[in-house]
């Protein structure tokens, strides 16, 4: 293409109108400006000037396909027109032919090494190939010739994928930002900062204040909360951020609970709520709940929908909300009537039954109250579902207003069976032991859970699929499937297989899974059987399962068998120091004969609640649903371990310990006590500090290790 020259009587009619269309584009009327610089296109398509100022236009409105046809122009004109290679490497960047965007933007900085833009755009390619050492260079490159909140935010993403954490906290705090990346800034000075400290949760509640429509905030900061992170001033502008926030299916909405307990019991303006809570028995609960400016405190709307949202974790709580079950039940038999806020709050009431399994304790008053209910009057069945699940009332018709709690109390399970049945199986399952714990976790699948808290995809988002080798994960004894979506969180292209012994546990997560629209493919059997299911894994999750095993080791040597060489496995085991009190429960349990069945789970609760001996038991929130109390105090096997029995086991194993997983402030503890380098790797030493703090590894021990990698001969 020649260059097209423009007769000197027509420039200047030529310049006005250019300027005419910048003059729009400043304004913002991007209309009319593009109908000026298209006009102008038509007049001279080969002026390098004009195609220029139309190129860097058409870059501004984001129509990127024609930004690529007049950059080509420009450089079938001249190849090394800084405009045209700057504006094609960045198109082939966007377009994801990255051999194709290095070669051109490599010409630029060739020609221009100061060209902070380009080496911004190279640094983005770099990032997309995951080649991030090249990439850190590049976007540093770029940040020593221009202040960019690009290329801030960029190396931000690159260091904090490379756990460099501090430098991400130096440079986010040193560097300005445009208004537009003001929230992802606070979203990585938070995954910097670790979501276990005040300074990210402050971080957090910034992002909020900038965009709370952003889904990111509000997951990172179920993780903040859920490391029991409570914040000094409790006011009306928290409770609106924790009730956005549990109304979100992006959140795990349990890990708000303390917080929005906080919120509804102890703020200044809230002494009713607090009274009811601390109600010393039924009937002074009672008279104090008749006052209708009580009624009125409590049913707000984020009580209710915390009530539905967050699972009871607290003896107190789980009181009060037995006696308000209570008092409606009375009051609806009696008076026949409900105000909004009340009818609203037993529905919230009904789902949170249903997800504890109704392991509420029930009065022989209830009882014979409960038996005089009519299935054909509305609020009678709405009382009914908070004692008991709607697919008991055969041939009941249900009001409309009840189709929620119809859909969790009814459809769900119906769904479930449905997915039970369709469950593909591996192997054949012989050990006795693994029959009786898969008959439990069919009468009783473990956990019941509503959401997780998702992992912003601000990090995993950021390099292209196609350059990082897809890993093979097994979730070995998935349960109900929270831990699936823990992994797809942490590696969201990854090929996710899960096993369970149990087939409704199995449903269960199936149906999770489409809800949160997660691949994986889950399977029915025993982990001793576990090469029957063919192929081998890059990592294998195996968290709070072996314990439950005959010979934990032999299925710790079967997973090992599937495993990679250099894969890494990921344990959780129960420890024999911090189960002291389990332990002392199962005797009880046994010399008392609670059976493990409801009714018998309900008695030993509260007998165990009232004999003053299990602090630490009833404040664990596995004492709170039927299925996971069972879990904790009334297994059909459970095997304890201590550290330096798992260090020998692991050597057996051909497996090196690589650390426990664990918030940095606990390790922190540790590493006062054993400051030398590597001492976190050393079981004997972890083994020392526990005897010293036996309950510090309450919630199992969970670590990682390594399959040693085996040399061949050549």
């Amino acid at each position: 293409m020649t260059k097209q020259l423009i007769p000197a009587h027509d420039l200047s009619v030529l310049i006005k109108k250019i300027q005419k269309g910048l003059e729009h584009q400043k304004k913002k009327e991007m209309g009319q400006a593009e109908n000026i610089f298209t006009d102008c296109l038509k007049e001279y398509p080969k002026n390098i000037e004009v195609l220029q100022i139309a190129v860097i236009f058409f870059d501004q409105i984001k129509k990127y396909q024609r930004v690529s046809e007049l950059a080509k122009k420009i450089l079938e004109n001249e190849p090394n027109n800084l405009i045209g290679l700057r504006l094609e490497g960045k198109f082939l960047l966007t377009q994801g032919d990255y051999n194709a965007a290095k070669i051109l933007l490599a010409r630029l900085i060739a020609l221009k090494p100061d060209d902070a833009e380009a080496l911004f755009y190279m640094g983005c390619v770099f990032h997309r190939t995951a080649e991030f050492g090249l990439s850190e260079k590049f976007y540093r490159e770029s940040l020593k010739f221009k202040d960019s909140s690009k290329a801030i935010f960029g190396l931000g993403q690159i260091l904090l994928i490379t756990n460099q954490k501090n430098e991400v906290i130096k440079i986010l705090h040193n560097k300005s930002y445009n208004d537009d990346l003001d929230y992802d800034r606070e979203i990585l000075l938070a995954l910097a900062q670790g979501l276990y400290t005040l300074d990210a949760m402050n971080s957090l509640f910034r992002a909020f204040s900038i965009d709370e429509t952003r889904e990111e905030a509000k997951s990172l900061l179920g993780h903040v909360f859920s490391n029991h992170c409570i914040p000094a001033n409790l006011d009306k502008n928290l409770e609106r951020i924790i009730h956005l926030c549990i109304l979100s299916n992006n959140v795990s909405p349990e890990s708000f609970g303390r917080v929005w307990m906080s919120c509804v019991f102890d703020m200044d303006d809230q002494k009713g709520p607090s009274l009811l809570l601390r109600a010393a028995n039924y009937e002074d609960f009672k008279r104090l709940y008749l006052q209708k400016d009580f009624r009125e405190n409590l049913l707000t709307p984020f009580f209710n929908d915390g009530v539905e949202k967050i699972m009871v974790f607290n003896v107190a709580l789980e009181l009060m909300f037995t006696r308000l079950r209570r008092f409606y039940l009375e009051l609806i038999l009696e008076r026949g009537d409900l105000e909004a806020a009340e009818e609203r709050f037993l529905k919230s009431l009904s789902v949170q039954a249903f997800l504890n399994e109704f392991i509420f304790e029930i009065s022989l008053p209830e009882e014979v109250m409960f038996s005089e209910l009519d299935p054909a009057v509305y609020l009678h069945t709405l009382i009914f579902s908070c004692y008991r699940p709607l697919s008991l009332l055969a041939n009941v018709s249900f009001d409309r207003s009840l189709s929620g709690i119809v859909k969790v109390q009814v459809e769900n399970p119906a769904s479930e069976r449905f997915l039970s049945s369709k469950v593909k199986a591996f192997g054949r399952m012989k050990n006795q032991v693994s029959i009786d714990v898969q008959e439990q976790y069919e009468q009783n699948p473990y956990p019941r859970w509503v959401g997780y808290n998702r992992v912003p995809s601000i990090l995993n988002d950021s390099v292209d699929n196609r350059f990082v080798r897809k890993k093979r994960v097994l979730v070995a004894g998935c349960g109900t499937g929270r831990n699936v979506l823990s992994v797809h969180s942490s590696c969201p292209d990854a090929d996710i297989t899960a096993v369970d012994l149990s087939g409704a546990s199995l449903a269960y997560a199936m149906r999770k899974c489409e809800e949160f629209n997660i691949g994986c493919d889950f399977f029915k059997g025993d982990l001793l059987q576990i090469e029957s299911l063919g192929g081998n894994f890059d990592i294998v999750e195996c968290m709070g399962v072996l314990h439950h095993m005959e010979d934990p080791e032999a299925g710790l040597s079967a997973l090992c068998r599937v495993l990679n060489d250099d894969g890494e496995l990921r344990l959780a085991l129960y420890s024999e120091r911090a189960r002291h009190e389990v332990v002392e429960a199962h005797k009880i349990i046994k010399e008392k004969g609670f059976c493990a069945d409801d009714k018998g789970i309900r008695a030993a609760r509260e007998y165990l609640k009232g004999c003053g001996l299990f602090k630490n038991l009833i404040s664990s929130t596995d004492f709170f649903t039927m299925s996971a109390c069972r879990d904790l105090i009334f297994h059909v096997q459970e095997v304890r371990f201590g550290l330096v029995q798992i260090k020998e086991m692991l050597i057996r194993n051909g497996l090196v310990f690589s650390g426990f997983i664990l918030s940095p402030s606990k390790l922190t503890k540790f590493k006062d006590k054993f400051p030398d380098v590597g001492s976190e790797l050393n079981l004997d030493l972890w083994d020392l500090y526990e005897k010293e703090d036996p309950l510090f590894f309450a919630s199992m021990y969970q670590f990682v290790c390594k399959k040693k990698s085996i040399s061949r001969p050549i």
